[in-house]
């Protein structure tokens, strides 16, 4: 039985590492990408309107590009919500009173997992 974890925990290993060295691939892809989507987007008119924004149609790739615009929110992290609170019930106890009712109601689910931590020299 011991031989046999053995084995499986190499092969968790190997496959550890291939996605390592996928994931560092994709995110230099990805940077190369953003780069090139700076360039074109700098070239279109800021002041174009939703429904005005360029497509690119490329036939050959069988693709077309279109340019959106998108709202990222910041995240709800404890101390947003906390000033949040404060300011809504003009209360620092309130606030923390119910940061601590939400928190406390938060589903916790255990799982067990394997991590991998590598060996100094």
């Amino acid at each position: 039985m011991e031989g046999n974890i053995s084995h499986e925990i190499v092969k968790w290993v190997k496959y550890d590492d291939k996605i390592k060295e996928y994931n560092d691939k994709c995110k230099l892809l990805k940077l190369e990408k953003d780069k090139i989507s700076e360039k074109i987007l700098g070239n279109i008119d800021p002041q174009l309107k939703r429904d005005e924004l360029p497509k690119y149609s490329i036939n050959a790739l069988n693709t077309t590009i279109i340019c959106q615009e998108t709202k990222n929110y910041e995240s709800f992290t404890n101390k947003f919500l906390s000033d949040c609170f404060r300011d809504f019930f003009n209360s620092e106890e309130k606030s923390k009173e119910l940061l601590l009712f939400i928190r406390d109601k938060r589903k916790v689910t255990t799982k067990k997992t394997l991590k991998r931590e590598y060996l100094m020299d």
